[in-house]
């Protein structure tokens, strides 16, 4: 069993706030000739219980972690509007080469992607005794059954 440099440790504990997984980082360590247990990397992990790790390390663990989260919000990917951009550019494309599979495709990525597309609500308003106003609603989870109907979701929704 090896021990750890002050160098490897400090690139431990950035790669667990970055939420590496801790078999690909004991395999890199043991490419560079450190065995170490996932217990013992589970040291450096101060969100694991029972982790010890001196305040240097924890302050390095947090500064990275709230970076790397911030930086998140930096990738156009992460963000919907984007991720249906690219997707409205596929059903473009799609629809010019007659793909009509992919279209679909598309499509039903772009409904999970805004979550309930296919979700069918209904809200009713009523009057009751002595002219009390009531409401409720119920929704139905069911994908629409024709084409218009998925059409109208999706154009509903914002993506046609």
């Amino acid at each position: 069993m090896g021990k750890l440099s002050s160098e490897q440790r400090r690139t431990v504990v950035i790669r667990l706030a970055r939420f590496d997984e801790p078999p690909e980082i004991l395999a890199d360590l043991k490419a560079e000739g450190v065995t170490v247990s996932r217990q013992a990397l589970a040291h450096y992990d101060p969100t694991t219980a029972g982790s010890q790790l001196n305040d240097n390390l924890r302050e390095l663990f947090e500064l990275t972690r709230q970076e790397y989260l911030e930086g998140m919000a930096r990738i156009g990917i992460s963000h919907k509007t984007h991720q249906m951009a690219i997707l409205q550019r596929g059903v473009a494309y799609a629809q010019r080469v007659n793909n009509w599979v992919l279209v679909k495709d598309l499509l039903e990525t772009a409904a999970k992607i805004l979550g309930d597309a296919f979700r069918k609500s209904l809200e009713v308003k009523h009057s009751g005794l002595m002219g009390v106003e009531h409401s409720g609603g119920f929704s139905v989870d069911r994908e629409p059954s024709t084409k218009a109907e998925r059409d109208a979701v999706l154009k509903e929704a914002g993506v046609l």
